[in-house]
Formats: C-alpha cells, sequence, structure tokens
C-alpha cells in the first residue's frame, strides 16, 4: 500500500524563495500576508485523500501480483521437487514390487529343489531297495544252485556207485557164471578122456564153485574116479556125488 502511496502523483514543491542577485541590498523582503484559516476545506480535502488512498489499496489488494522471477525460479524448484519426489515414490514402488516378485520366485525355486531333492531322495532309496530285493534275490537264487549241483553231485555219486556196485556185482555174477560153466565144461573133458569114463553118460552142474555129478555108473570104482577127477579140476570148492551104482 505504501508503495502505491508513493506512487501518486505529488504536487511540486514551492521553490524556496531567494533574493534576487540583483536586487538592491538595501530593499528589504517584503513580508507574505498570512493566509486566513479555513478549516472546512481543508478536513474535506484530508476525508477525500483517505477515501482515495483506500480506493487505492482496496484496487491493490484485489488485483493479483504477477510473479516475480525468483518467485517463479522457486515454483520451478517445487514442482521439480515435487516431480522427483513422486519419481522416487514410484521407483520405490516398483522396487518393493520387484523385490517382493524375487523373494515369490526365490521362494518357488526353493520349493521347487526341496521337491526335486525329495524326489531324487526317493528314487535313491527305491533303487537301493530294489537293487538290495534283486541282491537279495541273486544270492537266494545262487544259493539255490548250488544246493541244487550239490544235490546233484550227491545224486550222481550215489548213482555212480550204485551203477558200480550193480557192474561189480554183475561182473561178479557173469564171472561166476562163466567160471563155473568153464569148471563143468573142464570135468566133462577130463570125464571125455578118461578111458573108464568116456562111455559114461555122467551130468556136471557147478554152482559157485560147488561141483554136483549126478547120473548112472556101472561100479563104485568109476563113481569114485568121477569123484576123484572132478576134485582135480581147477576152481573145485567141493564136489557134491550123487551118482547111482547099477
Amino acid at each position: 500500500m505504501t508503495r502505491y502511496i508513493q506512487g501518486l502523483p505529488q504536487s511540486p514543491a514551492a521553490p524556496a524563495f531567494r533574493p534576487h542577485s540583483k536586487m538592491p541590498q538595501e530593499i528589504a523582503m517584503p513580508t507574505p500576508p498570512t493566509a486566513p484559516a479555513r478549516p472546512a476545506r481543508l478536513g474535506q480535502s484530508l476525508t477525500a485523500l483517505g477515501l482515495a488512498v483506500g480506493l487505492l489499496a482496496l484496487s491493490a489488494c484485489s488485483k493479483p501480483e504477477e510473479p516475480t522471477p525468483g518467485q517463479q525460479l522457486d515454483q520451478a524448484i517445487q514442482q521439480t521437487q515435487d516431480a522427483a519426489s513422486q519419481a522416487a515414490d514410484a521407483l520405490r514402488d516398483l522396487a518393493g514390487d520387484a523385490a517382493r516378485a524375487a523373494s515369490d520366485a526365490a521362494r518357488a525355486a526353493n520349493e521347487a529343489a526341496a521337491s526335486a531333492g525329495a524326489a531324487i531322495e526317493t528314487t535313491r532309496q527305491d533303487t537301493a531297495s530294489a537293487s538290495g530285493k534283486a541282491g537279495d534275490a541273486l544270492k537266494q537264487a545262487q544259493q539255490d544252485a548250488l544246493a541244487a549241483a550239490t544235490a546233484l553231485r550227491q545224486s550222481a555219486s550215489q548213482a555212480a556207485t550204485a551203477v558200480s556196485q550193480a557192474a561189480s556185482e554183475a561182473a561178479a555174477a557173469v564171472g561166476d557164471a562163466l567160471t563155473d560153466s568153464a569148471i563143468s565144461a573142464r570135468i566133462r573133458a577130463d570125464f571125455a578122456r578118461d578111458s573108464e569114463l568116456s562111455s559114461i553118460d555122467i551130468g556136471v552142474e557147478t554152482h559157485d564153485g560147488v561141483v554136483t555129478l549126478r547120473g548112472t555108473v556101472p561100479t563104485a570104482a568109476a563113481k569114485t574116479r568121477a569123484d576123484n577127477l572132478a576134485k582135480t579140476a581147477k576152481g573145485v570148492k567141493s564136489v557134491n556125488n550123487v551118482l547111482n551104482v547099477q
């Protein structure tokens, strides 16, 4: 308000009275007449002046002031700071979202890794269990095969022993049969070469080296002769002489 009051046009000041340089020194300056008092007109002038000042003040208050360059700079700085603050808030929100997304991804990865580890461990245990069962089955199969092979060897050994024994018995039987037959044939040959017995039909049977003489002879001497010849044959153990004398 003071600015606008100071801006009002001022009445030019009356020039100070200076004595004229050409005025004679001896002439004295006249005394100005005293103005009569006019209190009513002065009060009206002051009232009008106050009203004018008030109107000017109201006009100055209602009229918006144009921002100064300094104010414009301050406003620009404030706007820049507000934009920077908003951008920082947006970046913080974006960083928080990114951090939460990374945390969720890490948690999902950890859960997936844990699930994969559990599956691998289960597979390993199942494989180990299956391998153990397969190993047990293989071991049992080997034991069964070994027992079967042992039983087969024992059976084969027993069979071989039985066959050998049977063969020995059969060979012995064959040998005994051949021996008995040979003994009987040898005794008959001796009877056929003997002059007293060659014409007599004497039966000769041999069993296990025991010779049995059967038939009929004409004399007791012929019976004794046949008994002696049979006893002298090779392989004869004893002679059962049942010849009849007629």
